[in-house]
């Protein structure tokens, strides 16, 4: 029985193995309880999410964020492709707009709303079936 429970590091409490999570370095379990380990990450994230946001960006894009600030001033902190600004609402903040880029390249071709990004992400970037789909929207399909 002893065996199935460890005590959190934090809390104190004695919690089932399962409500920890395994370390990556190592496939040890981790010292703080799922419970606790997830309000110290919303805390971190809450106090740091512009630069949260910023260092993905240039880890995911090479894009700092002097250059994510003139390129969404440029936009006029509108979607390049709707031309609204983000609508999707995390806790009380808007979040940004998505760096959208050409996955055959790499480059920037601008920043877009959630709704346009996964639009035509989901379409696969592809510009017939962007336009297959405009048709069939139009009646013309």
């Amino acid at each position: 029985m002893e065996d199935s429970i460890k005590q959190c590091m934090k809390c104190k409490q004695y919690r089932a193995k399962v409500e920890f999570y395994t370390r990556s370095d190592n496939n040890k379990l981790c010292n703080h309880c799922r419970k606790c380990h997830n309000i110290k990450n919303r805390a971190y994230y809450a106090k740091n999410r512009k630069y949260a946001a910023a260092s993905e960006r240039e880890r995911n894009y090479g894009i700092s964020e002097k250059q994510y600030e003139a390129l969404l001033k440029s936009q006029h902190g509108l979607c390049k492709i709707c031309q609204r600004p983000e609508r999707v609402i995390k806790g009380r903040d808007v979040a940004a707009l998505a760096v959208d880029h050409d996955h055959a390249t790499g480059g920037i071709r601008g920043l877009l709303c959630d709704r346009c990004n996964r639009g035509i992400g989901l379409l696969g970037d592809d510009s017939k079936r962007l336009l297959q789909a405009s048709n069939y929207l139009e009646g013309v399909a």
